[in-house]
């Protein structure tokens, strides 16, 4: 059996796009309420699995949000999902170099939260019967 590690961060995983502010200064920085949300995300890592530094696992990301949530940006949420990894060092980096595994993004599924799941094959292999459970669901 393939080994399955699965990481489930509940709350608000927006995109952290056009969220940074700019200073005085001029040079950006993270509100308070982004380093907030990071750090609620990577307070729900299981601590076991910081530290890994996965090499090109192969991935499968779902979501759950509420219908009011339905058009919130997707691919941004994945995308700070993974950041979130390479901080809590869950995986090397997002890099196509060090995360070039198969990823298979499954349909979000409506609910009364908002939640991202992550699982993660550390062999690189996504096993059929994952990707068979979503392709009958077409």
């Amino acid at each position: 059996m393939e080994e399955e590690l699965v990481i489930t961060i509940y709350g608000d995983t927006q995109s952290k796009k056009n969220r940074y502010r700019f200073g005085a200064n001029g040079r950006p920085y993270k509100p308070a309420f982004v380093k907030e949300a990071e750090d609620q995300a990577l307070s729900q890592i299981p601590w076991e699995m910081q530290g890994l530094r996965l090499k090109s696992p192969a991935v499968v990301f779902s979501a759950i949000v509420p219908k009011k949530s339905m058009a919130m940006d997707i691919d941004g949420a994945f995308t700070t999902v993974l950041d979130y990894l390479v901080k809590a060092k869950v995986i090397q980096d997002d890099n196509i170099r060090n995360f070039n595994g198969p990823k298979l993004i499954v349909p979000a599924e409506e609910g009364d939260h908002k939640a991202m799941t992550i699982k993660l094959y550390p062999s690189g292999k996504l096993p059929l019967a994952e990707v068979m459970k979503w392709a009958q669901r077409q």
